[in-house]
C-alpha cells in the first residue's frame, strides 16, 4: 500500500468526513488498528459503495466523536457545531494518520506541544487505538531531539507520567534519570506529586536513588581517606599537600556541600573533577603556609598538591557520567547529577502489559498492536500551510522550583515519596 496517497485512496471503501474534508480509507487498515472501527464496520450500511463516518459533538471529548451515517451531512453544520473546528480537524486528521503509521504532527498553531500530545493520546484511547497512536506520538516526540529532552528537564515528573502512559521507554528512562538527580532538591509540592506515581515507578526511583547514594558514599569515603596509606613523614611535602586537601574537603563536608546538599553534591564533585586551579589555588596555599615555608619547599608542596588533585579525580568520575540524553555541551551543565543508569530490565514492561490486559478499553489486542513496518513522517506526504510553532527551540525556564535548601535527605524511604 502506498501511504503517499493518504488521505484519499482510490481503492478505499470507507469515507471519514471531517467538515469539508473527506478521507477515503481502507476498512482493513481501520479495523486492524482501531477497536471502534472493528465493531462499527461489522454491519455498516453502505451509501454509494462506502461506509460513511462523521465527526459530531460529544460529551466524552472536546473534539467530538465518530458516528456512522448513511448519507453526507451538511459541511456547514460541522463549522457551527464546534467552538474550535480547526482543532477538531487537526486532532482527527492526526489520529487517522497514525492508523496508517504516519507520524502525527504535534506542531499545531497556537497550541502547546505537550497539550497536543496528551490530547491525541486521549483520542487514541477513546477509539481503541492505544498501541498505534501512542507509538506514533512517541516517535514524533523523539523527532524533536534535544527539544524533547529540554522539555523533560523542565518537568520530569509530568513527563514520567506521560512516558508511562504512552509506554515510551525513551521518555520514561530520561525522566527517571533526571528525577533521581533532582530528588534531594524537590519541593514539598513536587514530592506530593510523586505519591500518585504507580508503586513500581516509585520503587524504581528510590532504588535508583539509593544506588546513586551508595556510589556517592563510596566516592566520599575514598576522598576522606586519601593518603592514609602513604608512608611519607608528616612534615614531607606530600603529606602537607594531603593535609591541605583533607582540610579543604572537610570544610565542604561541614558546610553540607557533599551528598546531603540540595544538589546532591554535584557542584563539589565537578569541582574535584576539574582539578587544577578550580580549587585550592596557589594564592590560598601561600595564605596558609607563608612565611614559614621556603620558596623551594612551597614549589614542591604545590607540585604534590597537583598530584593529589589528579589522583582524586578518579573517585568522582563515575558520578559525572551523563546517563541522560540531554546535551550539557550544548545547553550547559544541569545543577544536579544524571548518573543514574536505568537498564532495560528495570523498565516496567511486565506491569504495563498487566495494566493493558486488565483494561478492556485500551488493551493491546494482537490486531491493534503496531507492526515492525517503518513509520513515515507527515511532512514527507504534504506541507502544511499553517505556521508551525517551534516550541522545541524556545528557551525552557529550567529548575524554577528547585530550592537552594535540602528538602529530602539521602535516605528517603518509600513512604516519603
Amino acid at each position: 500500500m502506498d501511504d503517499s496517497n493518504f488521505p484519499v485512496f482510490s481503492d478505499g471503501d470507507v469515507r471519514v468526513w471531517i467538515g469539508l474534508k473527506v478521507y477515503q480509507l481502507h476498512s482493513g487498515v481501520l479495523e486492524h488498528h482501531s477497536r471502534y472501527f472493528r465493531y462499527a464496520l461489522r454491519e455498516a450500511p453502505r451509501f454509494e459503495g462506502f461506509a460513511h463516518f462523521h465527526v459530531v459533538p460529544s460529551q466524552l471529548t472536546e473534539v467530538g466523536a465518530l458516528t456512522l451515517q448513511e448519507s453526507v451531512s451538511s459541511p456547514l453544520a460541522f463549522e457551527s457545531q464546534f467552538d474550535d473546528p480547526a482543532k477538531v480537524r487537526a486532532y482527527w486528521e492526526n489520529i487517522l494518520r497514525a492508523l496508517y503509521k504516519i507520524k502525527p504532527n504535534l506542531h499545531l498553531p497556537g497550541r502547546q506541544l505537550t497539550a497536543v500530545a496528551s490530547g491525541l493520546a486521549n483520542l487514541g484511547d477513546f477509539i481503541g487505538s492505544k498501541a498505534i497512536v501512542d507509538e506514533g506520538i512517541d516517535l514524533a516526540l523523539q523527532d524533536l531531539g534535544q527539544g524533547l529532552f529540554l522539555l523533560i528537564v523542565s518537568d520530569p515528573i509530568s513527563w514520567l507520567y506521560f512516558g508511562s502512559r504512552i509506554r515510551s521507554k525513551t521518555i520514561y528512562r530520561e525522566a527517571v534519570v533526571h528525577l533521581v538527580g533532582r530528588l534531594p532538591g524537590l519541593t514539598p509540592e513536587d514530592l506530593e506529586r510523586l505519591v500518585f506515581l504507580p508503586q513500581y515507578t516509585r520503587d524504581l526511583l528510590l532504588d535508583s536513588y539509593r544506588t546513586v547514594c551508595d556510589a556517592k558514599k563510596a566516592a566520599e569515603a575514598l576522598l576522606w581517606g586519601y593518603g592514609s596509606d602513604l608512608n611519607d613523614g608528616p612534615d614531607s611535602p606530600m603529606m602537607k599537600a594531603v593535609g591541605l586537601f583533607r582540610q579543604w574537603i572537610a570544610q565542604h563536608k561541614a558546610l553540607g556541600n557533599n551528598i546531603v546538599s540540595w544538589d546532591g553534591g554535584a557542584r563539589l564533585y565537578r569541582t574535584i573533577a576539574s582539578g587544577g586551579q578550580a580549587y585550592l589555588p596557589g594564592d590560598q596555599f601561600r595564605y596558609v603556609y607563608s612565611p614559614s615555608v621556603g620558596e623551594l619547599e612551597a614549589r614542591e608542596i604545590l607540585d604534590r598538591l597537583a598530584q593529589v588533585k589528579d589522583d582524586v579525580k578518579q573517585f568522582v568520575a563515575p558520578l559525572l557520567v551523563n546517563e541522560s540524553r540531554f546535551d550539557p555541551q550544548r545547553f550547559g551543565q544541569l545543577p544536579y547529577l544524571t548518573c543514574a543508569k536505568i537498564d532495560d530490565d528495570a523498565l516496567p514492561w511486565n506491569e504495563w502489559a498487566i495494566e493493558d490486559g486488565n483494561n478492556s478499553d485500551t488493551g493491546l489486542l494482537g490486531s491493534e498492536a503496531g507492526s515492525d513496518d517503518s513509520w513515515i513522517s507527515w511532512a514527507d506526504l504534504e506541507s502544511s500551510d499553517d505556521a508551525m510553532a517551534d516550541e522545541s527551540s524556545e528557551k525552557v525556564e529550567r529548575f524554577h522550583h528547585l530550592r537552594q535548601a535540602k528538602v529530602v535527605s539521602n535516605s528517603v524511604e518509600p513512604d516519603e515519596a
